[in-house]
């Protein structure tokens, strides 16, 4: 056997090996890495066109660029949609479903972002692109709670992510605004006593207006207040005080409750001049 028919035997083998591999290998693979409401993002090593379908419902079209993808959706679409990407011209196709954590309402007063998510997943939050604490998550039945935030403003910008086998699922919310402070409860008031308490929203802070002054104290968690008068001198009966709490969120300031300073100080007793004893 020569050397040249040796060659030319092994450079047919390698050229029908190459055939077999070219033709034997699987298209493209379309991966899903996130998904949110209104896009879809993920990766394809192709030049194809990319649809995503809800049903029959085409909600979008992109190509990757520089392998990667993101395909904007014509309209929201909600938890649990099942989606199906599509190559239009290989027809390879990739099947998932979005799953948001389902949040509770988020309120300017409490400040907490909490809910449910699939049980094992991996949870993060973050208000205006500033992250969030995680305080709690409950691997069994994927509740969550992440820890009280001055971030969390009204109409600030939620996002919670759902990390579920490999996939971003992504939510979002707005934060409300809570109701304004109760009108504060406010003791007696006499000219007897050098201070003001009662009772208002816990931490509000409690603003006392005597006149033109304004004197402010923070409510303990009970929500019981005390202040002060100037001085610890009690004000004169008659003088009227207005009381109100604020707090940190959209609708800050309670209604004003008014209240007159009572007496309690007995007046003087009577002095009777006496009569000189007139002799006959």
């Amino acid at each position: 056997m020569t050397k040249k028919y040796i060659i030319l035997c092994l450079s047919f083998f390698l050229i029908l090996l190459i055939g077999n591999s070219a033709f034997a290998e699987e298209p493209n693979e379309i991966v899903v890495k996130e998904i949110g409401s209104n896009y879809i993002l993920g990766t394809y090593l192709g030049e194809d066109t990319i649809s995503v379908f809800s049903g029959e419902y085409l909600l979008g079209q992109g190509k990757a660029v520089n392998n990667t993808l993101k395909i904007n959706f014509s309209q929201q679409i909600s938890g649990n949609s099942k989606l199906t990407l599509k190559a239009e011209s290989t027809g390879v196709t990739t099947d998932t479903v979005y799953t948001p954590a389902v949040l509770n309402k988020i309120e300017d007063k409490r400040k907490v972002v909490s809910g449910q998510t699939v049980p094992g997943a991996t949870i993060t939050a973050s208000a205006n692109g500033k992250g969030l604490s995680l305080k709690r998550f409950n691997k069994a039945d994927g509740t969550f709670e992440f820890k009280p935030s001055p971030l969390l403003k009204y109409k600030s910008t939620v996002k919670v992510v759902a990390l579920i086998d490999g996939i971003k699922n992504v939510g979002s919310a707005q934060v409300i605004a809570s109701a304004a402070p109760s009108k504060p409860k406010v003791n007696t008031v006499t000219n007897k006593t050098n201070y003001i308490s009662g009772y208002a929203e816990p931490y509000s802070e409690v603003n006392i207006m005597i006149g033109k002054s304004r004197y402010t104290v923070r409510a303990y968690s009970t929500g019981y207040f005390k202040r002060y008068l100037p001085n610890k001198k009690p004000l004169s009966a008659g003088t009227v005080v207005s009381v109100y709490a604020t707090a940190d969120r959209y609708k800050s300031k309670s209604g004003i409750v008014t209240v007159k300073v009572a007496d309690k100080i007995p007046p003087a007793a009577p002095r009777v001049n006496k009569k000189p004893i007139s002799r006959l």
